[in-house]
């Protein structure tokens, strides 16, 4: 997938990992403060399927990979298409 400024995103900006039960979601746009744009929400979507189909996972825990805001709401791009 192309950058952020685009209507792509990179393929590692959603990371899903699970341990056990768990399932970690974690956002990695940290350049971007992991603001939501509509390729950033359909990984987001895909990601909530993957757990979903996964009956063994018992909890979904979001979370930021550095930055310290787990998201910075929507990039401006959303509004002007």
């Amino acid at each position: 997938m192309a950058d952020e400024r685009g209507s792509h995103l990179a393929e590692n900006s959603i990371l899903l990992d699970r341990k056990g039960a768990v399932a970690y979601l974690t956002l990695n746009r940290p350049d971007a403060g992991n603001a939501i744009n509509a390729p950033f929400a359909r990984q987001l979507l895909k990601a909530a399927k993957t757990v979903e189909a996964d009956s063994a996972i018992c909890c979904l825990v979001v979370r930021a990979a550095i930055n310290p805001v787990l998201t910075a709401n929507s990039t401006a791009d959303n509004y002007f298409r």
